[in-house]
């Protein structure tokens, strides 16, 4: 979650966006968001703390765009780029399109808008004198700016009006506020129609406008969740069993989306950068066999603290495994050997089956490497400052000094999560000087200026599989220099016999005239 923003990480090619979601808005898009999303398993991206522009009933006073009161319309580009809102609520939604798109399998990405539509409103309109309870928006209008293909939308729609449990009557629309046609919609952004640098026809984008009373009521929730799951189930051609396994974080391309706990960050930290192995000796296990009932009440813990919206969580989350795994030893926590070495395996299998939305394997991994961060650093005032995403950013920065510099700088200059990213790649240090990076360049290591990295004293303290890759290369540079100095003493050679033959100035025979 990033500030008041929620998000739920997936497995497949399906976004949800829920952005009217608070209260006196779009009432329930939110929870719908949530059920779909663990039905589907898919990405989503909630908000149900901003609330678009209104005027008050009794006091007549209006509220316009202003992000400290809470009043943003996050359906609007314009709105958002106006609220500087930006990097905390459109660039995750790129960042998780590029991740969808990161597994190569994934040709289409579809993102719902889920937006609810007032009674009154809806019986305005007539369908086949049926009452439509769900409109369908992708941007037709006069000058069309289609925002998915035509099948894909009847196809959804199709399914949705012949479910066999709940069929709901549904309808296109062409034109009006609910067609998902202006500039500014959301369902835009990746018709490229604002910046045409978003735009990108795999993304299949679609305008939902549900109706309340039957649908977004309490009791009609979940039956209402089981149709559009089912419909986009369909049209993105996953199967009821399909559970896709999410990109490997290497190839991931994007910097970490500005988010919180609540979503899953493995995204961005690849696990051969998690909870890396001191030197200390192996601790003994102490835990035979798996405690199932102390394994699901670890589970449900953690399940708890992954969908809470506070700032805290992630850290949270670390606290209780080291706690409840490590005997609150972070010692034990940074060399990986849980006491309840059994029970702690057991919890991550289940976590990978990912069979309900639930923190990830890495989730947990990079929980516990938050704490250990926090615990060598806990002078460090600047990292306490920033935000779990950026505290995230630094868990592969190695270097003592350069994290606790890039901390400082990040906290003092007020740094988005992006430009941390961006000051990360920009500190690696200069590589260091050693005599393996000299050995193939003699006119360097022998300049005059290198004599330290040779010296006796550095030599000496070389690790012996330093010295003996030393001792390799220089053997192979050897024998190519005495191959190089056989050659030159054959070309010698060959010189001298051709001077030895050359006669000297002065002294050539004459040639008689006949």
């Amino acid at each position: 979650m990033t500030g008041k923003i929620e998000f739920i990480d997936g497995t497949n090619n399906i976004l949800l966006i829920a952005p009217h979601g608070h209260s006196k808005n779009d009432m329930n898009t939110g929870r719908l968001a949530r059920l779909m999303a663990k039905k589907l398993d898919c990405y989503a991206v909630i908000n149900e703390h901003y609330r678009r522009p209104y005027t008050d009933k009794e006091t007549k006073i209006k509220y316009k765009t202003n992000k400290k009161d809470s009043v943003v319309n996050l359906n609007n580009i314009s709105s958002i780029k106006s609220a500087k809102m930006e990097d905390e609520f459109l660039q995750p939604i790129f960042d998780i399109k590029k991740r969808i798109f990161a597994v190569g399998a994934n040709e289409k990405m579809f993102v719902i808008l889920l937006h609810g539509v007032a009674d009154d409103d809806e019986k305005k309109i007539e369908v086949t004198k049926n009452e439509p309870f769900i409109l369908v928006g992708f941007g037709r209008g006069n000058e069309p700016r289609l925002s998915a293909g035509i099948k894909y939308v009847e196809d959804f729609v199709k399914s949705v009006v012949q479910n066999k449990e709940h069929p709901i009557v549904t309808r296109i629309e062409t034109g009006g506020k609910y067609s998902g046609w202006d500039r500014q919609n959301l369902n835009q952004l990746f018709t490229g129609v604002v910046d045409p640098k978003t735009k990108d026809d795999k993304v299949q984008s679609i305008q939902l406008e549900i109706k309340y009373t039957g649908f977004r009521d309490m009791d009609n929730l979940d039956k209402t969740a089981d149709v559009l799951s089912s419909a986009l189930r369909d049209i993105a051609g996953l199967k009821e069993e399909d559970k896709k396994e999410p990109q490997s974080p290497e190839k991931a391309v994007a910097p970490a989306p500005e988010q919180d706990e609540s979503t899953d960050v493995d995204c961005w930290l690849p696990e051969n950068e998690v909870m890396k192995p001191s030197a200390k000796n192996s601790i003994p296990v102490t835990e035979e066999h798996p405690d199932e009932a102390f394994v699901e009440e670890a589970f449900s813990k953690l399940a708890g603290i992954f969908f809470s919206h506070y700032q805290n969580a992630l850290l949270e989350a670390g606290k209780y495994i080291i706690d409840t795994f490590y005997d609150g030893d972070v010692e034990r926590a940074r060399q990986k050997k849980p006491v309840k070495e059994a029970s702690y395996t057991q919890l991550v299998e289940r976590l990978q089956e990912r069979k309900e939305v639930s923190p990830r394997k890495s989730w947990l991994f990079n929980a516990v490497n938050l704490v250990i961060q926090e615990h060598d650093f806990a002078s460090v005032q600047a990292l306490g400052q920033l935000k779990t995403t950026q505290k995230l950013l630094l868990l592969p920065v190695h270097d003592a000094d350069c994290k606790q510099r890039l901390a400082i700088e990040a906290a003092e200059r007020n740094y988005t999560t992006r430009q941390l990213a961006e000051a990360i790649k920009n500190s690696k240090p200069e590589p260091k000087e050693t005599l393996l990076s000299y050995i193939k360049k003699p006119e360097e290591l022998f300049s005059g200026d290198k004599e330290h990295i040779y010296s006796m004293a550095s030599l000496e303290v070389l690790p012996p599989k330093e010295r003996e890759a030393i001792r390799k290369q220089i053997s192979g540079e050897t024998e190519k220099i005495q191959g190089q100095i056989a050659n030159q003493q054959r070309y010698l050679q060959q010189y001298q016999i051709i001077l030895k033959n050359l006669p000297e100035t002065g002294k050539e025979k004459t040639v008689k005239k006949r």
